[in-house]
């Protein structure tokens, strides 16, 4: 997070990058990790906010009670607030990033879970419908709030391999 915000404005540095700081992350990932990352997606905490708004809410599973607040996602507003007891729930955007957020009463382990586990969400609540009635609500929240290197030609064969994975085909790890 550190090489982000320190490099965010490094135009000089990397001048054909959309984001000088997620191109700076990214190489010095590579570099620590010994792997090459091509390409990088990255949405800020409002678009986060903005996405789950735009396809209506999520649905998530809350397996302890949770009352926390976390930083706004967006300059000038209110903190987010979440309190909820153990149990299914629908979340508005900003209770969903308090719940992806929190690090008040849980641990990085138990958070990275809940991320994941949000995400999945998400995507259950991505159907067909939900695309055709709420796509240009989809489309404004992510034109903005998101960077990417990913070139534009590439978004058929991006959106073709996403649309034939299923719940089994991701995989994910956390330590």
């Amino acid at each position: 997070n550190e090489i982000y915000t320190f490099t965010r404005n490094w135009m000089n540095t990397f001048p054909d990058s959309p984001d000088p700081g997620m191109e700076a992350l990214r190489r010095t990932l590579s570099l620590l990790l010994g792997i090459n990352i091509d390409n990088y997606v990255m949405v800020d905490r409002g678009g986060f906010v903005d996405r789950v708004e735009a396809i209506g809410g999520v649905e998530s599973e809350n397996h302890t009670a949770m009352n926390v607040g976390v930083s706004p996602a967006k300059e000038g507003e209110e903190p987010v607030r979440i309190n909820v007891e153990p149990g299914r729930h629908p979340l508005d955007g900003r209770q969903a990033l308090a719940y992806v957020r929190n690090r008040s009463d849980s641990n990085d382990g138990n958070r990275m879970r809940r991320q994941r586990c949000m995400l999945r969400a998400l995507t259950d609540e991505m159907t067909p419908a939900t695309l055709i009635t709420r796509f240009s609500q989809i489309a404004d929240a992510i034109k903005n709030a998101t960077t990417t290197n990913i070139p534009l030609s590439s978004v058929p064969d991006l959106l073709r391999v996403a649309t034939s994975l299923g719940a089994s085909d991701i995989t994910t790890l956390a330590k």
